[in-house]
């Protein structure tokens, strides 16, 4: 950061030495160097281009092999005029880190939105009671992964958003106790079993490459990631994993609600 910001100031001195009114708060001064640099920027950017070599057509220039010093020069001073735009609308080194880094984290969320929507309708395409791909947030520091929905879903899913479900009031409620935050849930197996059996093993090979699939998705720029099992089904049908709780109906046949709070507070 010290570096770019002495290169910054370094670039206002230049523009001061070449009398350009890069300090003006002018909105005339600001609009017409605002369209200057945009403009010489685009023509260095024209220029870098042709400092690569064709891959359609590589009779069109006379260099068959890229020349790196030349590529790195062209595009040093594409960032330079682009360093000025900055400088005339006073921008902030903080605030343009801000800036990138908070656009960055919404491509990242469009992406994998775009890829968990096509996750979803690859599955929504099976023939059977479905859950679809889970629920919550698309960068979760927690995945919580269980066996496979419960009875009564047909289509979307909506086991982990409805509070008003048995599991769901338990655990929703303790992981904000927690201050467990940023989470994700999800099922292996992506379909309702006949009264709510444990899946065989031809239905769970079936379905484990969606669920790798959804799990490779939540990775993308969020590699510290922690995949939790909930039950024993799940511990020991997952791919990998980094620990395992007590899946929350524990409470609903038999275990206190203190006991099972204890239980997850340990483990996670």
């Amino acid at each position: 950061m010290n570096r770019l910001q002495e290169i910054l100031e370094q670039q206002r001195l230049f523009q001061r030495a070449v009398n350009i009114p890069i300090d003006s708060i002018l909105e005339d001064d600001r609009n017409r160097m605002s369209e200057t640099f945009l403009w010489l920027m685009t023509k260095e950017i024209v220029e870098l281009s042709r400092e690569i070599p064709s891959v359609a057509n590589p009779w069109s220039k006379h260099q068959k092999i890229a020349d790196i010093a030349r590529i790195k020069e062209e595009f040093a001073d594409v960032m330079l005029y682009l360093l000025n735009f900055a400088l005339v609308w006073k921008f902030q080194l903080d605030d343009t880190l801000d800036i990138l880094e908070k656009t960055q984290k919404a491509n990242f969320v469009k992406i994998k939105t775009k890829k968990m929507a096509m996750l979803n309708a690859d599955i929504l395409k099976i023939p059977n009671k479905l859950s679809g791909i889970g629920q919550g947030s698309l960068s979760p520091k927690w995945v919580f992964v269980g066996q496979n929905p419960s009875k009564g879903i047909t289509q979307g899913y909506k086991f982990w958003s409805d509070e008003n479900d048995g599991s769901s009031q338990i655990l929703l409620p303790l992981l904000r106790e927690l201050g467990i935050e940023d989470c994700y849930f999800t099922n292996i197996v992506k379909c309702t079993t006949h009264d709510n059996k444990e899946p065989d093993e031809d239905l769970t090979k079936f379905y484990i490459e969606f669920y790798r699939e959804e799990i490779k998705i939540l990775q993308i720029a969020n590699p510290d990631m922690k995949v939790i099992a909930l039950g024993k089904w799940a511990e020991a049908n997952i791919p990998w994993m980094d620990g395992a709780i007590k899946h929350p109906a524990s409470v609903l046949y038999g275990m206190s609600l203190e006991n099972y709070r204890e239980h997850v507070k340990e483990l996670l």
